[in-house]
């Protein structure tokens, strides 16, 4: 039998999810979401870690629960931009395989830790259980929210 001409490789097959050929180009360090993960866990550990002066004043978009709502927002982001790294990564194909249970674990431990901070380290930040738990919560949903995006367009 001969052998198969150039033309007719295909990439190997991840559990039918075909491996992308890698690119090389200048700027492939922006293409990486990991790059976009790790600046966007720098604005939440900044963000959530901010002396905030308050001059008593309350401002006019201002309620009860509205941290909790910021907490899940940016958890939210964080879990959809981990999750995609995860999922794009090829050196393990385990953690490609699994990337929305890797990220799920990501966003806990960080949220974790964040609010352990702010009990410990940040004393002027109130540690607050139930940040955590929003922390998770907008995590969940920016896996899932991923797991569409994925399925239309990646």
């Amino acid at each position: 039998m001969p052998p198969k001409p150039a033309s007719c490789w295909t990439p190997p097959v991840i559990k039918n999810r075909p491996v992308p050929e890698r690119r090389t180009s200048d700027n492939s360090l922006f293409r990486s979401p990991w790059l976009y993960t790790l600046l966007w866990a720098l604005v939440i550990f900044l963000l959530c870690n901010l002396h905030l002066e308050t001059s008593g004043d309350i401002a006019w978009y201002y309620f009860d629960g509205i941290d909790k709502m910021v907490h899940g927002g940016m958890f939210f982001v964080l879990g959809f931009l981990s999750n995609w790294g995860f999922y794009r990564q090829r050196k393990r194909p385990f953690l490609s395989r699994h990337a929305a249970w890797f990220a799920l674990l990501l966003c806990i431990v960080y949220g974790g830790i964040i609010e352990v901070l702010q009990g410990v380290v940040f004393t002027y930040r109130s540690a607050d259980w139930f940040d955590w738990l929003f922390d998770i919560g907008g995590a969940l949903l920016g896996l899932w929210f991923f797991s569409l995006f994925k399925n239309r367009y990646l």
